[in-house]
């Protein structure tokens, strides 16, 4: 009877691995269900562009992902998502989240059955990213408090676009300069890095922006792949390139403003194959030029005064620059014919301050045909 009772033992033992064994299966062949998910990154204050068009389950998957992420996991279970929707969630995960620093490029979906599993490729190791996303964080603070007497959003995206173009050094190799840690704190980045840094900065003052890509074409007829930002200024969208407007590769060693709060007609004169195509910028109240008064139609006596007020008022400032913008071909070639070629600039800065004339060495200029600016600087 004792090796009766023991054989059936082993027998109920095994049958119950059997059925463990099936049990397990049967999990793997059934989807997991994530209707419960909090999709907390709806309404949490940030534009996040991205997610917004993405279906429920890719959102899900993208919250998912984005609340386990910093701890470097092996994999991540989400929703099962097809190759599209995988590829556009995975995209918004990236430009949606510029202080989202530790994932490559590249990273793919496993599939175990009926459950998917998305795994992620780091760039570093968990503590050297925490410690890399707690830089960024303490920088990006620091450069928000020193906006933060400032009267509007115009003004605080101004100072931001004004501190990455002053403070970054534009990268002509690129194998690195990818992520708003090389703008802000590195100060090297390429065009993708001056965006995610300004976005972070805006979405840190609750002003709504988000990330174009396209081809920049440059005067010289050169395409390349090129990113810069989507902002939302008194309820009007508008184009702003820092990345364009840094002009560290010019002579005058300067910034400028040829790029900020522009339209579609006006970027798409050189950006092309912009993503997403429709932005619906179309105003101009929150343009530079048109908010210090630097836009016209004409080339005239009150162009030159006015010119010559700014210029002053630079000189005050202690930038010694100024810029125009023409809304017409004609008056913009005759403003650069005179300005540049017949040097009238320095009838201006006479106009402006004679003493302060008297002591400048150097007017150097830049000249865009293309959006009809110029920009001069006083040495």
């Amino acid at each position: 009877m004792k090796r009766r009772a023991f054989a059936t033992l082993i027998v109920l033992a095994l049958c119950a691995g059997i059925v463990l064994a099936n049990l397990d299966t049967l999990r793997m062949m059934l989807p997991t269900r994530f209707s419960d998910t909090e999709l907390i990154y709806a309404q949490d204050g940030v534009t996040r562009y991205y997610y917004h068009t993405l279906s429920e389950d890719a959102q899900i998957a993208y919250t998912l992902i984005l609340n386990a992420v910093e701890a470097h996991p092996e994999e991540i279970e989400i929703p099962p998502l097809d190759d599209e929707a995988f590829s556009a969630m995975f995209q918004a995960l990236s430009y949606d989240n510029p202080s989202l620093l530790c994932m490559e490029n590249e990273s793919h979906i496993v599939m175990r059955g009926a459950k998917a599993y998305f795994v992620p490729q780091y760039v570093t190791d968990a503590e050297t990213c925490r410690r890399q996303t707690d830089d960024l964080l303490e920088k990006a603070r620091e450069i928000v408090a020193q906006a933060d007497s400032l009267p509007d959003a115009y003004d605080q995206e101004l100072y931001f676009h004004d501190y990455i173009c002053q403070n970054t050094t534009y990268l002509t190799q690129e194998d690195d300069g990818y992520t708003a840690y090389n703008a802000l704190v590195e100060g090297r980045a390429v065009c993708e890095g001056y965006s995610r840094a300004l976005q972070l900065l805006l979405d840190m003052v609750g002003v709504p922006n988000y990330l174009a890509t396209g081809v920049g074409v440059d005067d010289n007829g050169s395409r390349e792949g090129h990113m810069w930002n989507i902002v939302t200024i008194g309820g009007s969208n508008y184009h702003v390139d820092a990345t364009w407007d840094d002009l560290d590769a010019e002579d005058i060693h300067h910034y400028a403003h040829t790029y900020f709060n522009v339209t579609d007609d006006y970027i798409g004169v050189n950006h092309e194959e912009i993503a997403p195509a429709e932005n619906n910028c179309n105003a101009v109240a929150a343009n530079y030029y048109v908010q210090n008064g630097m836009c016209f139609s004409a080339y005239d006596d009150a162009c030159l005064q006015d010119m010559a007020d700014a210029a002053a008022q630079s000189i005050q400032d202690g930038t010694y620059t100024i810029e125009v913008w023409f809304t017409n071909e004609q008056a913009y070639l005759e403003a650069a014919a005179d300005l540049t070629e017949n040097q009238a600039v320095y009838e201006v800065l006479y106009l402006a301050d004679r003493r302060v004339a008297e002591q400048v060495d150097e007017v150097v200029y830049v000249r865009s045909d293309v959006t009809r600016t110029l920009q001069f600087a006083f040495e």
